[in-house]
């Protein structure tokens, strides 16, 4: 399901986008509808994010997402991982933990630059992941839906083969490119809400319960809206 065209996101929006989420070494950052990975790149090169997903459905701009990312240094490179296919399915795996046999945990913020029909389509996803009911202590584990079938690994060996040095030493002696990280440890600030989405052009559906926290404009007055757990449960005009 093609739930945008692709438009680059504009440079002062994607600064807005960081600086909301206020990413750190704790976030895994998902862009849905990633396109040619710019959003990944810029959020890579920050430093101060664990891991960065994007999907994609066309093939030709996830290999430019690649591609892209080969340009980062190896340390960065390695923080990045790019699906290719449906994102509506990819994000499901993603929010149950099917991936994380694959060494991608569940996302914590979110950027969706997609029309209003697409939005819709990911609404209920977006919402598990603001309202905390992603990937639970069990999520995924069991592996026991056809999900589990479909493995990253082929993702993971195009991310080898394109973004050559993608692999980087750390000096921990596992190659892995996470220093002495914690897969298991939780990293960050715990007084911030888990889940964020950022919603670039459009709005989350305000008939579905969404209001942001914050809204920023960008370039030509496009509005950069914030959502996290509190926007469910709040009233006001942000529209």
């Amino acid at each position: 399901m093609q739930l945008a065209p692709f438009n680059p996101t504009e440079p002062a929006a994607l600064e807005s986008t960081l600086q909301m989420l206020q990413l750190d070494e704790s976030d895994i950052f998902l862009d849905i509808g990633c396109g040619d990975g710019r959003v990944l790149v810029a959020a890579a090169e920050r430093g101060a994010v664990r891991y960065c997903v994007g999907i994609e459905n066309d093939a030709e701009l996830a290999s430019r997402a690649r591609r892209r990312a080969s340009s980062l240094n190896s340390r960065a490179c390695r923080r990045i991982f790019v699906l290719e296919g449906d994102a509506l399915l990819h994000t499901e795996r993603l929010l149950a933990g099917v991936h994380r046999t694959d060494g991608i945990p569940a996302p914590t913020a979110v950027f969706v630059y997609l029309l209003p029909a697409g939005l819709r389509a990911v609404e209920p996803l977006l919402r598990r992941l603001v309202a905390g009911r992603g990937a639970g202590s069990d999520g995924g584990k069991d592996g026991g839906d056809d999900l589990g079938e479909i493995s990253t690994r082929g993702v993971k060996e195009s991310n080898r083969k394109e973004n050559r040095g993608i692999r980087s030493d750390d000096g921990d002696g596992d190659g892995d490119g996470d220093g002495d990280r914690d897969p298991n440890r939780s990293y960050g600030n715990a007084d911030r809400p888990a889940g964020r989405v950022v919603s670039y052009m459009f709005s989350m559906p305000r008939d579905l319960g969404w209001v942001p926290i914050e809204k920023r404009l960008g370039k030509g007055n496009c509005p950069i809206y914030l959502y996290d757990e509190r926007s469910l449960h709040k009233t006001g005009d942000f529209s």
